[in-house]
């Protein structure tokens, strides 16, 4: 595992390099025509976490034909961040936006590479997050928002769940700071 430090603005390149190319091949083989529109503001489409995170829809899976899930997540408590998992189908990348985070990843997070982030912020930060493909990844955080509880954090019924419907596995808890 590699745990990164990131600041307002950090990039990790190659991550971001290798899931946009990701991005553009599925967008080449399903759907190769995409239009985009600029958000008007981070209201558009909220979704509501339980305990109260936000996740701010910048990129719908519908949007851009399943190539692309994007989402900007306020994050106000340090040390809120979610537990150490992996994705069966998505490749992830983070971009820090406002405040410092504490990101774990494998050799570039890719599909299958178990990852967290912790907030380490005084003050408010933000941190946009990226799915490629898309899959049902945007379905887990609305089902999320329903359900008012986390799948996947409590009894292997609940983990079995999560993996499931989402091809989510958890494989530890939140990072600690």
């Amino acid at each position: 595992m590699i745990s990164a430090r990131l600041k307002r603005r950090d990039f990790v390149g190659t991550l971001v390099g290798s899931t946009l190319a990701g991005a553009a091949l599925y967008a080449q083989t399903s759907n190769p025509t995409v239009k985009m529109v600029p958000s008007s503001g981070p209201g558009n489409d909220l979704i509501t976490l339980p305990g109260g995170d936000r996740v701010y829809v910048k990129v719908s899976t519908q949007a851009s034909g399943g190539a692309l899930f994007m989402t900007e997540q306020p994050i106000d408590r340090r040390g809120s961040g979610p537990p150490r998992h992996y994705h069966e189908e998505q490749d992830e990348w983070f971009y820090c936006l406002a405040g410092e985070y504490v990101v774990e990843i494998g050799d570039l997070g890719p599909r299958r590479v178990p990852h967290a982030f912790v907030y380490d912020g005084a003050g408010p930060g933000r941190i946009l997050i990226g799915f490629t493909p898309a899959r049902s990844i945007e379905q887990f955080f609305r089902d999320l928002e329903k359900r008012g509880q986390y799948f996947g954090n409590g009894s292997p019924e609940h983990k079995e769940l999560a993996h499931r419907l989402y091809g989510i596995v958890n494989v530890g808890p939140p990072l600690k700071l």
